[in-house]
């Protein structure tokens, strides 16, 4: 076999996988538009909540969420905000109790990041002061939280749930094109992958914050990712025993995110790596114990899920694999810079057009993610470099990122049209 022979075979190979892959996404896609099924109560009750929030150096946004947690539409005594300054350096725990938050202060600088402040609190509250909670809420320091959030996951434990994500807003989707792709890459997540998969029977993922799940899930083991993804995996561990994470669109918080590429660059690569990790970690596990456990469907769905974003990396190898077969059996430049450039134009036409979908599915103004619609493409092209880049090399350092937005709930637009009307 010649060499452009196995170029052309490696290539078909690749289109091949990761066509399979786009396709099956697709597929699952078209189940947002199945009516959701109705999850019926089978019970009645105000289940007790411990809300958990990890924050680091977070003065400048703290307070904003503890307040709009105390002001939920739920009896007050059944639920605590708690959070955990983790090795501040700052005013975070001052501002979080002057809001009505308890704090707990926590100082390990060998052991940093969510996971571990997470495992921390845990074994303080079930070990130490035998607190007694139904269910645990995650945030981040940045969010906001609708006043209807704890009501509403109350109604999915009185259905028999698990475990629920909530609807992600956006606190500033116009502020950078960045944050602009943010809110495009948050809505598509929520419409054509959160409620698509809940409306077709298969897990949803907790998506780092927002997230819900009943406190016998980690009463007998405690918190115990090991991973930089925490929620992913925690999502899989509960997908491998037999549990599911629905996805509850009334349960809604807004997300403050980066303005600037680097930034962006940083968070996603963090992202990337944590799903390498747990690739890595649990592909051997779901396949010994998941294709004996799971229904074949659920089985299948898990393991593409983990694989699908490093397999993005490839579409940059076979990109330039393209470019270099096209050089070699290409004499005329002018046919070379042609075949090379049609595909890239292509797909960025597509991906642009995908992003207007997004944002007309949920319903939000096309003018507040103006510039994010444009830098669309450059967010998806710049993820598939990072994703090949998180599969050779991973760094788990954790690098904070800057949070600066300081609003409260009743300041948020989010870009959403029924509020703007």
């Amino acid at each position: 076999m010649s060499f452009l022979e196995i170029l052309r075979t490696i290539i078909m190979v690749i289109n091949v996988i990761t066509m399979a892959i786009l396709l099956y996404q697709v597929g699952l896609a078209f189940f947002c538009m199945k009516k959701r099924p109705e999850r019926r109560p089978v019970m009645e009750k105000n289940h007790r909540f411990g809300v958990i929030i990890s924050a680091r150096n977070e003065e400048t946004v703290i307070g904003h969420l503890v307040k709009s947690l105390v002001q939920q539409d739920y009896p007050r005594d059944c639920f605590d905000v708690i959070v955990i300054a983790d090795n501040c350096t700052d005013e975070t725990a001052k501002a979080a109790r002057d809001a009505g938050a308890v704090v707990y202060e926590r100082f390990d600088e060998v052991h940093k990041g969510k996971g571990y402040a997470l495992a921390w609190i845990f074994d303080i509250l079930f070990h130490k002061e035998k607190k007694e909670y139904d269910a645990f809420c995650i945030f981040d320091a940045d969010n906001l939280v609708d006043k209807g959030y704890l009501a509403s996951m109350n109604q999915q434990l009185c259905c028999g749930v698990d475990a629920a994500q909530g609807y992600r807003g956006i606190k500033n989707p116009g502020d950078s094109w960045v944050s602009g792709s943010y809110a495009i890459y948050f809505w598509t997540v929520t419409r054509f992958f959160m409620c698509a998969r809940d409306n077709a029977g298969f897990s949803c993922f907790a998506s780092g914050t927002g997230f819900m799940f009943r406190s016998d899930l980690v009463r007998e083991d405690g918190w115990s990712t090991n991973t930089i993804t925490e929620d992913t995996e925690f999502s899989v561990q509960q997908i491998l025993k037999g549990r599911r994470v629905v996805f509850n669109e009334n349960a809604i918080f807004y997300d403050e995110q980066p303005t600037k590429f680097g930034q962006s660059i940083r968070q996603r690569y963090r992202w990337s790596v944590g799903n390498v990790q747990c690739l890595v970690r649990y592909l051997p596990i779901i396949w010994k114990e998941g294709r004996k456990k799971l229904r074949f469907s659920a089985f299948m769905d898990l393991m593409i899920y983990l694989i699908a974003m490093p397999i993005t990396g490839l579409v940059v190898i076979n990109t330039v694999l393209t470019v270099v077969l096209t050089c070699l059996i290409e004499s005329n430049p002018f046919l070379v810079l042609l075949y090379t450039l049609l595909p890239i134009v292509g797909c960025w036409v597509v991906m642009f057009f995908e992003g207007v979908l997004a944002v007309r599915a949920e319903k939000k103004r096309f003018s507040s993610v103006l510039k994010g619609l444009f830098g669309w493409p450059i967010f998806l092209y710049s993820w598939m470099y990072i994703n090949l880049t998180a599969f050779f090399y991973r760094d788990t350092t954790w690098k904070p990122i800057a949070h600066t937005k300081s609003v409260g709930i009743d300041e948020v637009d989010g870009g959403d049209q029924r509020q703007a009307g």
